[in-house]
């Protein structure tokens, strides 16, 4: 299968390969190129050349090829037949065809015949065919792909293009091409038929689409249609339901988790959909939300009979981002009525800072900086940082301190004083392939009673300065 940046080469010379008749030891096959300028999803009018490259590569002996080009109504416009005998392989040659003014627009029809001489008689060795499209007038569409941060269903200033993303084209007379987007998420096609069009993404694995993923566009003629889709990477919310032996509201070395503990979600997405939803903790006493698009949350635990809470029964208004997961929202409980004297504190207030270089090349490694702050009076407890690595970038080395789970760093930083920070260091580089253009790494942290803070460093991928010019200027 073609690499994501193959697929995405648009108005490039396309290739369609013949094949070779099966025949006894008689032909050895020929290999054929037809090239034509420019392909769809762009168009030529009526009246305008279309420029046909060929090429026949053979090792038997070579009679003839024939060129035909067929009009969307079959009919036979052009039929060329060039005598190659006696001509060394490969025989290569360009022709040009023009649609006449008034003549039939729509998808045309481009095939190439190589006959050669097989025991004394001519036989049809190869076949190959192409095709290329005519319109009466044209314009531009324009094809724009993002990933929507917050799920709003709209595009904001932190919402970042995707490239290498597919669509699947339909143009007004009806006929199929494909198209994807480039380093900044977006691709101009020019000279594409004028009309409506029918626009679709193609899916991709891990992805969900917030706003419509296919529709029609208006390309209007010598203007520009554009259609816009945005996406998001679902994320899961989780958390523990433990025993909470000494009331701390912490999860202390000994103490175990609750099995078995049911826990209620609600919440609404970004574009406003109501979400709800209910698990039970595992044995060891954790629980997951899985799969949840960015929004705002809550979650509930059931107090099960002959316990008490040592938190908060709900933990409310828990941010969902796009490919961020949501860890560290915990529900302590301990056997027996709530103590005489409560002991809780008001929540502390953490702040998280994360900072990189605003530009870096490919294969380069650089440093991250994360630093968390308690800019509270209150002891912060069960301090969790984590930071999903991004697609473009892969780690150096493992961070000191920090475990790596299916990409996602996870630093337990445990306590914060008040007033007090800590920071870590994560060392990446980008990866040989990625595009040019922006790439975001977001951080997040959470802590018990505390709801999560998020930030995001963003790097520019740049290429590496082209060499000088050589040589004097003459004339």
């Amino acid at each position: 299968m073609p690499s994501r940046s193959a697929r995405r080469r648009l108005g490039v010379l396309a290739l369609a390969a013949g094949t070779a008749l099966v025949l006894p030891a008689v032909a050895v096959g020929a290999g054929i190129t037809l090239d034509r300028v420019p392909s769809p999803p762009q168009a030529i009018t009526p009246g305008q050349a279309e420029q046909i490259q060929h090429s026949i590569s053979y090792t038997s002996n070579p009679i003839s090829r024939l060129l035909e080009v067929r009009a969307p109504t079959g009919l036979v416009q052009l039929s060329q037949s060039t005598d190659l005998t006696g001509q060394p392989s490969p025989a290569n040659a360009s022709t040009a065809f023009t649609p006449g003014v008034g003549g039939p627009v729509g998808r045309y029809q481009v095939s190439l015949q190589f006959f050669s001489n097989a025991a004394g008689r001519t036989i049809p060795e190869s076949t190959a065919t192409t095709i290329f499209d005519v319109a009466a007038a044209l314009g531009n569409l324009q094809l724009i792909k993002f990933e929507d941060v917050n799920g709003d269903g709209r595009r904001d200033a932190a919402d970042s293009g995707l490239p290498s993303w597919n669509f699947n084209l339909t143009n007004p007379s009806g006929n199929p091409s494909s198209a994807a987007t480039g380093t900044e998420g977006s691709v101009l096609l020019s000279n594409v038929p004028a009309g409506t069009w029918n626009v679709a993404e193609v899916p991709e694995p891990g992805w969900v689409p917030v706003t419509p993923s296919s529709g029609s566009v208006l390309v209007p003629a010598g203007g520009t249609g554009t259609f816009q889709v945005g996406n998001v990477r679902p994320a899961p919310l989780s958390g523990t339901v433990w025993i909470d032996q000494n009331r701390n509201q912490q999860i202390d070395v000994g103490e175990i988790g609750a099995g078995g503990i049911k826990l209620e979600l609600t919440g609404r997405t970004g574009t406003g959909q109501s979400v709800t939803g209910t698990t039970f903790s595992a044995a060891r006493g954790t629980y997951e939300f899985p799969g949840l698009l960015p929004g705002r949350y809550q979650v509930k635990v059931a107090k099960p009979g002959g316990f008490s809470l040592t938190t908060a029964q709900v933990i409310s208004n828990i941010p969902i981002t796009s490919g961020t997961p949501s860890p560290n929202h915990n529900f302590g409980i301990v056997q027996g009525g709530p103590p005489t004297r409560i002991t809780g504190t008001p929540p502390p207030d953490l702040d998280i800072d994360k900072r990189g270089p605003a530009t870096r090349r490919r294969n380069v490694p650089f440093d991250f900086t994360i630093r968390v702050s308690n800019t509270s009076r209150f002891i912060a407890r069960q301090v969790v940082l984590i930071d999903p690595v991004p697609d473009s970038m892969v780690l150096v080395r493992r961070p000191s301190r920090a475990r790596v789970e299916n990409g996602v760093l996870r630093w337990n930083l445990g306590t914060i004083r008040a007033g007090r920070s800590k920071t870590v260091r994560m060392r990446v580089r980008i990866l040989p392939g990625v595009p040019a253009g922006r790439k975001v790494n977001t951080a997040i942290v959470t802590a018990q009673g505390v709801p999560p803070e998020t930030d995001r460093a963003i790097v520019r991928v740049t290429d590496p300065p082209r060499p000088p010019r050589s040589g004097g200027v003459t004339g």
